[in-house]
């Protein structure tokens, strides 16, 4: 009965983010509140509404509306978050909403973010990163634990905002990442909380038939906090459980969560080493991401540069099941071959090289330089 009550909820959330996706982007052209294009990052052609993150939290939430009445009707255990993890998610959606609306400066989000975090982290042990008793210069792992949740969270929250640079991509990637946890999960006999998880992927779907290319609605940060702010609660669990189930060491339990979302990681990693060579401010755009630079570098369309992407997210899912259930061995030829698979794509976009190229109403201008190069 739960499974059945799962999927329901799930068909849900997926019917109910059609209607109010459509609802909310007319809504949204109504009253000209829309995303105009740009020369630092934005690469859509046309004005087009940012508010597609508003209809998936509506969605989400009558989703779990309708799965609470399924458990008071037949009676079935309830597996929902805490209290302390739903006013974080309230945070956070209520600093995306901001910020759609009235552009929120860097210094209020981050306000907006770690008030969001710190309500989940302090809250309860369960909700951090689990680390061994220790104590340094007389600081209590605990203290360290809280830290290291924090950042994680963080930077979890910022790589889902930051790789939201073309159409369908944040969504189809989140809904990559929800799937691969889950079968992690269920390969290790851990059971977080998949009622959201379920939920948010059928809500995530729904907005995606509106938002993959021609995009005719944004998620905006709204989305896209709201989005990497669930990723990185639900990715606790996995640095968590192979201390409690299976005594794995600590590389063991952090890889599978790194794997799934290797891809997000690696765009904000690269974006802030580049950024701080060419002397930048790390939190000014550009349009220099790695999905950016598939179209720029490959001169593949934006379709296919979103349909790779969704194919690399998929690998390293299945890489982190599969480090999940196999011996040393098997283990160590994951990573070797993934590495490998990271180092050769990263060195055929050539993300080491100076960027030289802008996008101009959503159509790729060469530089001087590549002029000379070419």
């Amino acid at each position: 009965m739960e499974v059945f009550a799962l999927l329901l909820v799930f068909l849900g959330s997926f019917v109910i983010a059609l209607f109010l996706t459509r609802w909310v982007r007319d809504l949204a052209i109504r009253h000209e509140l829309l995303d105009h294009p740009d020369l630092y990052r934005k690469v859509h052609e046309v004005p087009t509404p940012r508010f597609g993150g508003v209809a998936m939290v509506l969605s989400t939430l009558v989703g779990l509306a309708a799965y609470l009445l399924f458990v008071v009707i037949f009676d079935l255990q309830t597996n929902l978050p805490d209290a302390y993890v739903m006013m974080g998610g309230a945070c956070i959606v209520l600093t995306g909403v901001l910020d759609d609306f009235i552009h929120l400066g860097v210094r209020q989000k981050l306000i907006g973010q770690f008030v969001s975090i710190l309500v989940v982290v302090l809250s309860d042990v369960s909700h951090r990163i689990y680390l061994p008793e220790f104590q340094f210069f007389g600081i209590s792992h605990h203290v360290f634990s809280i830290i290291l949740t924090t950042l994680w969270m963080l930077g979890i929250i910022n790589a889902m905002n930051l790789i939201d640079g073309l159409d369908g991509l944040a969504a189809g990637i989140s809904v990559i990442a929800i799937v691969s946890f889950t079968a992690v999960y269920a390969s290790q006999q851990v059971i977080p909380n998949a009622v959201v998880g379920m939920v948010l992927i059928g809500a995530l779907l729904g907005f995606l038939v509106y938002n993959f290319r021609p995009a005719s609605i944004f998620m905006g940060d709204t989305g896209s906090l709201s989005i990497g702010f669930f990723l990185a609660v639900y990715a606790i669990p996995s640095f968590n459980a192979p201390f409690y189930f299976s005594r794995m060491a600590v590389p063991d339990a952090w890889v599978p969560a790194l794997l799934i979302l290797g891809l997000p990681i690696l765009d904000t990693l690269s974006s802030i080493v580049r950024r701080i060579i060419l002397g930048r401010s790390v939190f000014l755009p550009d349009q220099d991401h790695i999905h950016h630079r598939l179209i720029k570098v490959w001169g593949i369309s934006h379709v296919a540069a979103v349909l790779l992407l969704y194919l690399m997210a998929s690998i390293l899912g299945v890489s982190a099941w599969i480090y999940a259930n196999v011996g040393t061995l098997g283990k160590a030829v994951t990573l070797l071959t993934m590495f490998i698979m990271i180092f050769v794509f990263l060195m055929k976009l050539k993300m080491f090289r100076v960027p030289t190229d802008i996008w101009v109403h959503g159509r790729l201008q060469a530089t001087n330089i590549d002029a000379e190069e070419a």
